[in-house]
């Protein structure tokens, strides 16, 4: 962390007046009162006369806290300024996530200003105030106290939450507790049980893992830790002898599929026989003889073989994972790990996750419970089962029987319409709390602002209830120093984390018993469907944050909605076309959804997103896409495909796909670049004069500010986006604006194909099966595979303003507008700019916006200038943009600025990594760099000057931009998928 950030202590006095200081200076008490909806009496806003020593007119503070966008709990700061949080970051302190985020958590801060969220608690449909909802419930807990009483909750990190439920259990004895998780992995929990006798969610270590081979699990994108996964998995990922090796197996093109060095595109349905192949080809290297059946499937022999091959002379240093929620396919995972010697090592069962502890057998039992009558109370806490359950409808039905519900949630939801109490939850940047997302691993939550609603943390809500008079933070306070006696409350709240001593992970062996695999039944010309979460609408619970739903999809570069992603053969087969609206049905129901033709699917699958379709979210979110859910009980079971001729258009951001031929983003294989560092840029690093230029050089006597970024190191997972829209006041413009290309984010992450996009990547597979039958695709015997095609690549690359010294904007605006510092960066001032667009039509980068509508008065969306809510969202510190300007990346000029000033007044030098954009900030793969080229000892300079994998985007035009790219590297035999 930045020696300049300042944090909250936490020493209990959570001022109730943070907020309302230099929230309320210069406006009346009454603007306030809109803003809060707190009923406090009419007071005039003065100026202090003794300041609260933690309140600065325009400095900001910052807050270490837990994120609660999802059970990953990723510890974070918040930058509070002028008494509200304005922007979070990544803690650098946690040993996990090392200072990154996502993009779900850097854009859960404008969750908070959430209009649609409750302003008060809801008694039998109508607003009623905290004590009629408190007698209320607690005289029908009594009531029903001889009966079962269930406590339905999402993933609880917390231990603090975790024992006062456990309390709540003795003051009403036939209670019961249920985890739940929307996209559950429950079956690894119960595998590891029946592999090792240990019902945990292993820690994965992928910063110990030298070979990895991956199944359907997309961890660098969406699967149980992302944030720290990413920051593991980049850690091993620089080009040299010890760069980690990636196979990857899955039915779509997911980031981290794209970022693999093999990658093989498989149905469903092959995934069990190709790990049984593996384990087999394993097991003979250690001597051991397994017996599982030998299934079909379509991946060539020498892959497996290679594979094997890898993996076991990585023993120790490898690492097999899989997504896939199926305690078979679970357990030959297991019995690889295991046969590898990786137990204890890079798979951590001592020290587990506990980051999805939902429990699909007990949220079975439950419904069974609620339709025999036997569940008196229900008392539902971050859960949405009327919606995200695989049979909602059933669940819906069951709640009828129920004689309490009491929803715990902050908005009107799909389940929470359906209770008889709603008791708003805050936000969790309004809320006390702790996590332990790996055990040993502590990080703490504390309010950032005063609820901005008449809302009640959930732990409140529940003391209550147990008829106790203390509040959460209290209990808090007691179980830190009965759980952690030597360790210091203040300090452990002001750093955000606290780790404890880790157990020693042991070598839990295995004596291999395959399970019993058998193929999974397909129906004749059906196709396998797979279901999955985006990056940024998850499992869609952040259905209302505009900020998610127009972050394109890193790979299909689609925003605001769900598609069904088909290859490019199925689609020829079929005759579809993006866009083309299709049924998909099978036992589950039937959904009518635009197709999307996708280079890297697996021929024989059809995949769609979760989260979508939401009926009562708040106005952004609801009726966007489709609602996928009910199919996931019988998803491998497939679905027949109907074209319905009707079209739609996809709000893309990006709509061509290749390079063609110019040298954009550059490669070379690993075996190219240890022969020569500066392998796939030779052009850049080879003997040539120096470049003829028609420009009168500058020189930069002070500062002269450059980036980095490095291209194996970048993922594509989108977090530098949304980080820069939440520093800039990047407004969001809606799915009809991004249609015509409008779209106003200051950053975009280009995705790149390359290889044979016909095919995706994927086996050729047999000649197309009868016109009668358009979904058939039989699998070949094991052993006979077709030949491979040519591998399908991806490649990602961050691009904004590139700020060129020889800046071609520059010449043609007519009224200066746009002009270049003495830093050395391409200024834009609004106040001049009359909108000619001259300047967008000359850059060759095509990275600057244009405000075609007055998108911060947007009345579509909460989040505007237009609601005293939405607004308070905004960065000061910039001026919000109106229509007829030109805008685009300023370098996050404010941050600049702020880090030289500290620097003056502190009567010093600037540190070089003092002054961090925002996108690199929230960069979890630590891909960006940014600093002085005029402090040699700088890593940008050093970058520049010394690095041969270094070079500028379309150098030969000549603008000379200030911001680098290092080559993209993949450790693979060239040739070779």
């Amino acid at each position: 962390m930045s020696d300049s950030k300042k944090y909250w202590t936490g020493d209990g006095s959570l001022a109730a007046n943070r907020r309302d200081f230099l929230k309320l200076m210069g406006f009346s008490m009454a603007g306030s009162l809109l803003a809060s909806c707190v009923q406090m009496p009419v007071e005039k806003a003065i100026p202090f006369l003794i300041k609260p020593e933690e309140v600065t007119p325009g400095v900001a503070n910052w807050y270490a806290t837990t994120c609660g966008a999802c059970p990953a709990a990723c510890p974070l700061v918040v930058k509070v300024r002028d008494g509200r949080p304005i922007k979070i970051e990544g803690n650098e302190l946690s040993p996990l996530s090392k200072g990154g985020a996502c993009a779900v958590g850097l854009a859960s801060l404008l969750s908070l200003y959430d209009d649609q969220r409750l302003r008060q608690p809801i008694l039998n449909g109508k607003d009623a105030s905290w004590d009629e909802v408190d007698n209320f419930v607690k005289t029908g807990l009594q009531s029903q106290a001889a009966g079962k009483i269930v406590l339905l909750s999402g993933t609880l990190a917390s231990p603090t939450t975790r024992a006062l439920i456990a309390e709540w259990s003795k003051v009403y004895p036939g209670s019961e507790h249920v985890m739940f998780d929307a996209v559950s992995l429950a079956a690894v929990r119960l595998a590891s049980e029946k592999s090792f006798g240990v019902k945990a969610l292993p820690h994965y270590r992928f910063d110990l893992a030298k070979e990895i081979v991956a199944f359907n699990a997309d961890f660098l994108g969406t699967w149980i830790s992302p944030v720290e996964f990413t920051k593991a998995y980049s850690k091993n990922r620089l080009p040299g002898e010890r760069m980690s090796h990636h196979v990857h197996f899955e039915s779509r093109m997911s980031i981290t599929g794209a970022n693999a060095d093999v990658r093989w595109p498989i149905a469903p349905s092959e995934e069990k026989a190709i790990l049984a192949a593996l384990l087999k080809s394993v097991a003979t290297k250690a001597g051991q003889s397994v017996s599982i059946a030998s299934l079909p499937h379509t991946v060539e022999p020498k892959i497996i073989q290679d594979s094997a091959e890898r993996l076991w002379s990585h023993r120790g240093s490898s690492l097999v994972v899989s997504g896939t929620n199926d305690v078979a396919t679970q357990m030959l995972v297991n019995s690889l790990n295991s046969l590898l010697g990786n137990i204890g090592k890079t798979v951590d069962l001592d020290n587990p996750s506990n980051q999805k502890q939902g429990d699909d057998e007990s949220m079975s039992r439950l419904l069974k419970s609620m339709d025999r009558g036997e569940v008196k109370a229900l008392i539902l806490h971050g859960v949405n089962p009327a919606y995200d359950w695989k049979d909602a409808a059933a669940f819906a039905n069951g709640l009828k029987k129920v004689p309490l519900i009491v929803s715990m949630s902050d908005r009107l939801d799909e389940t929470s319409g359906l209770a008889h109490v709603v008791a708003p939850d805050h936000h969790y940047l309004e809320s006390w709390g702790d996590a332990e997302p790996v055990a040993g691993l502590v990080s703490f939550q504390q309010p950032t602002i005063r609820s901005l609603f008449e809302t009640r943390q959930a732990e409140d809500s529940l003391l209550k209830w147990m008829g106790r008079t203390e509040d959460f933070y209290s209990y808090l306070q007691e179980s830190f120093k009965k759980n952690y006696p030597n360790a210091s409350w203040d300090r452990s709240v002001h750093d955000g984390v606290l780790s404890l001593p880790a157990k020693d992970a042991s070598d839990k062996n295995l004596v291999v018993v395959a399970p019993e695999i058998k193929q999974d039944p397909m129906s004749e010309g059906a196709y396998q469907l797979d279901l999955y979460e985006k990056v940024g609408l998850r499992d869609g619970r952040h259905a209302n944050n505009p900020w998610l739903q127009e972050l394109p999809d890193p790979v299909t570069k689609v925003t605001w909605d769900n598609y069904a992603s088909v290859a490019p053969k199925t689609a020829k087969a079929l005759g579809l076309e993006d866009g083309d609206l299709v049924q998909l049905k099978n036992a589950s129901g039937s959904m009518e959804i635009p197709v999307l033709v996708q280079p890297g699917q697996d021929r024989r699958t059809i995949s769609v997103a979760l989260g979508y379709g939401r009926t009562r979210c708040g106005k952004v979110g609801e009726k966007v896409g489709v609602n996928a859910y009910p199919f996931l009980s019988s998803a491998v079971s497939g679905v027949v495909v109907q074209k319905l001729g009707k079209k739609i258009e996809f709000a893309r951001t990006q709509t061509h796909n290749f390079m063609e031929g110019r040298p954009i983003i550059k490669e070379a294989s690993l075996s190219e670049f240890l022969k020569d560092p500066s392998a796939g840029n030779e052009r850049e690093h080879g003997e040539h004069g120096a470049p003829v230029s028609l420009w009168e050089e500058k020189e930069r006597k002070g500062h002269a500010w450059g980036m980095v970024i490095d291209l194996n190191k970048c993922t594509g997972c989108s977090a530098c986006l949304i980080g820069c829209q939440s520093e800039n006041n990047v407004p969001v413009v809606g799915r009809d604006e991004v249609r015509r290309s409008r779209e106003m984010h200051w950053i975009r992450i280009d995705r790149y194909y390359s290889g044979s996009y016909d095919s995706g990547g994927e086996t050729a597979l047999p000649p197309n099966p009868p016109s009668d039958k358009p979904g058939a695709s039989p699998l070949p015997a094991e052993g006979n595979p077709p030949p491979v095609a040519e591998p399908l690549s991806v490649v990602f690359m961050p691009m904004m303003c590139q700020h060129c010294e020889h800046a071609p904007c520059e010449t043609v605006c007519p009224v200066l507008a746009t002009t270049h510092s003495t830093d050395g960066l391409n200024m834009q001032t609004y106040n001049r700019c009359v909108g000619t667009r001259y300047c967008a039509n000359n850059c060759p980068y095509k990275v600057r916006r244009f405000n075609w509508f007055d998108y911060a008065h947007n009345d579509k969306f909460d989040f505007n200038m237009n609601n005293p809510v939405g607004e308070m969202v905004l960065n000061p510190d910039l001026v919000v943009r109106s229509r007829g300007v030109m805008e685009k990346c300023s370098m996050c000029l404010q941050r600049i600025q702020e880090g030289k000033l500290t620097s003056k007044k502190e009567g010093r030098h600037l540190k070089d990594g003092e002054i961090k954009t925002a996108c690199q900030q929230s960069c979890p793969a630590d891909a960006i760099v940014f600093g002085d080229m005029n402090n040699h000892e700088s890593v940008v300079a050093q970058e520049n000057h010394n690095n041969k994998r270094f070079y500028h985007v379309l150098e030969d035009l000549g603008v000379r931009p200030v911001v680098g790219y290092l080559t993209k590297i993949r450790n693979r035999d060239e040739g070779k998928g």
